[in-house]
């Protein structure tokens, strides 16, 4: 089985399971996502001084 095909199989499995939101482009936004910025804590963290210096 093809990366893609389990792509394929992953997504409909998720929206059925979850609902929308799951297409095979947004699992590679995700994934994507996971990759940049695996630390999710972190990013939390800067995320939130950034949006109190731009409440300032």
């Amino acid at each position: 089985m093809h990366n893609g095909q389990r792509h394929i199989l992953l997504s409909a499995k998720l929206a059925k399971d979850y609902g929308k939101g799951f297409n095979v482009t947004n699992l590679g936004c995700m994934k994507q996502f996971h990759l940049l910025f695996p630390n999710i804590g972190a990013l939390r963290q800067e995320l939130t001084g950034w949006y109190i210096s731009c409440m300032v």
